[in-house]
């Protein structure tokens, strides 16, 4: 998928293109003491519309100030506008021979992110969102930390799945972790299924 974010740009914006280049016959130009050739400025592209405003008008009109509007990246702060890089802890599960979390009962599946990231995420607030492989499962709307959510052996056919967090921030940066588990065969369908 190509995800594609696009923005107007403010009235107030200025464009700069460099102009073509203008052609004037030699005969044309004027004659300038010293000065072998002489240019002549280009002409106003017919597409590129200027605002003349008088001298000490306010660039923004005054008024009410604009509603927020999530996803506006071109807003933020540079040094904070980044997806954040969380990973996924695992309490109550030992790794297989093939590095997969084995799911012998229940298993704790915790969110770690580093202080800075919990930090920006805090203060943009965000949700937790968990899909066992590629399906949905539960969302924590109100994203906490630290985050713990229980996986159940039951939730699980036997053999191999993928378990993915993603962290969404309510100004559209998305982070995301995900590992490997294994219920072992020989036990079974789960009681409830997905």
């Amino acid at each position: 998928d190509v995800q594609i974010w696009a923005y107007a740009l403010p009235v107030n914006a200025v464009v700069v293109e460099p102009p073509a280049p203008a052609v004037v016959p030699a005969a044309a130009r004027p004659a300038v003491a010293g000065s072998a050739t002489v240019s002549t400025p280009p002409a106003r592209p017919a597409r590129l519309q200027f605002l003349d405003l008088p001298a000490g008008r306010p660039a923004r009109p005054r008024g009410a100030t604009p509603p927020h509007e999530m996803y506006n990246h071109w807003g933020h702060d540079r040094r904070l506008c980044h997806n954040p890089s969380a990973e996924l802890t695992v309490t109550g599960g030992a790794r297989g021979e093939r590095g997969a979390v084995v799911v012998a009962g229940d298993v704790s599946l915790g969110l770690k992110l580093s202080d800075d990231e919990a930090s920006f995420l805090q203060d943009e607030r965000f949700e937790t969102v968990i899909y066992i492989d590629g399906v949905f499962q539960s969302e924590e709307e109100q994203g906490y930390l630290p985050f713990t959510w229980k996986l159940k052996r039951d939730m699980l056919t036997p053999g191999e799945h993928v378990i993915t967090f993603m962290v969404r921030g309510y100004e559209g940066h998305f982070g995301s972790s995900s590992i490997r588990v294994l219920r072992p065969k020989g036990a079974g369908l789960p009681a409830t299924g997905r």
